[in-house]
C-alpha cells in the first residue's frame, strides 16, 4: 500500500515528516455511517492532534461527502506518559460529556496500569461512562498494549467546587460546537461546490440548445421575409 505522504501529496497538502512515514495498510468504508477509516501504521508515536489535522484535510479535498478517521497502529515501545494527552483528546472527542474532566490532570505508567491523577473531581461521571475501558481500549487499538486505568486525586467535588467544573465543561462545549459547526460549514460548502460542477455541463448543453434554436428561429425569419418581397397581389 502507499504511504500517507503520497496520498497527501496527490491532494496538494505537505504532511509533517511522522505522519507522511504512515503505512496505509487497510481501508474501511462504512457508508450507512458516512465514513472511510484509513488504518495506517506508523514506526514512531504522531500526536492525536496532527491525525486529526490530516482528518480534517483528507475530508475537505478528497472525501467532501464522507468522514475521514485514521486509526493509528504505533509499536508497542512507543506507549508513554507522553502518549497518554493524545489517548484522552481521542477518548474526549467520542464521549463529548467528559470534557473538563482531564483538566490539568498528570498521570504515571506503571508496567501495565495507567494510574491518571484528577484535580477537579468527576469520578462518578467517568465511572458511569465507563471511561476506564474507553482509555484500555484506545491503548489496545493503537499500541497493542493492554492496560488497566484507575484514577487517584481528587475525585469528588467539594462545596464550591461546582462552578469550577461547570465552567469548565461549558468552555470544552462551546470549542466542541464551534468545531462541530465549522465542519458542517465545510461540508456543506463542499457539497455545494460538487453540485455546482455536476449543473455545470447541463447548463452548457442547455445554452448551445437555445442558441441553437434561436440561431433556426432568426433563419427561417429572413426566409420568410425574403420571400414576401416576391411575392404579388
Amino acid at each position: 500500500m502507499k504511504t500517507l505522504g503520497d496520498l497527501l501529496k496527490s491532494a496538494g497538502y505537505t504532511p509533517k515528516d511522522g505522519v507522511a512515514a504512515g503505512q496505509i495498510e487497510k481501508i474501511e468504508i462504512h457508508r450507512e455511517n458516512r465514513l472511510v477509516r484509513l488504518k495506517t501504521k506508523f514506526e514512531a508515536f504522531v500526536p492525536y492532534s496532527d491525525l486529526r489535522e490530516v482528518n480534517g484535510m483528507l475530508h475537505e479535498r478528497i472525501l467532501p461527502d464522507m468522514r475521514v478517521e485514521l486509526a493509528p497502529a504505533f509499536p508497542a515501545q512507543a506507549w508513554q506518559e507522553s502518549c497518554v494527552t493524545s489517548v484522552l483528546e481521542r477518548v474526549r472527542e467520542l464521549d463529548a460529556s467528559l470534557n473538563g474532566t482531564f483538566k490539568d490532570a498528570d498521570c504515571t505508567i506503571n508496567e501495565n496500569t495507567l494510574t491518571i491523577e484528577l484535580l477537579h473531581g468527576g469520578l462518578n461521571l467517568l465511572e458511569k461512562r465507563h471511561t476506564d475501558r474507553a482509555i484500555s481500549e484506545t491503548v489496545q487499538e493503537w499500541f497493542s498494549v493492554p492496560v488497566t486505568v484507575t484514577f487517584t486525586g481528587k475525585t469528588e467535588l467539594q462545596n464550591g467546587d461546582e462552578s469550577v467544573i461547570e465552567r469548565l465543561h461549558v468552555e470544552e462545549e462551546k470549542r466542541a460546537r464551534a468545531a462541530a459547526i465549522e465542519e458542517m460549514n465545510r461540508y456543506e460548502a463542499a457539497m455545494k461546490e460538487i453540485a455546482a460542477k455536476r449543473r455545470a455541463p447541463h447548463s452548457r448543453q442547455a445554452a448551445e440548445k437555445g442558441a441553437g434554436a434561436d440561431f433556426r428561429s432568426d433563419h427561417r425569419s429572413r426566409t420568410y421575409h425574403r420571400l414576401g418581397r416576391g411575392v404579388r397581389h
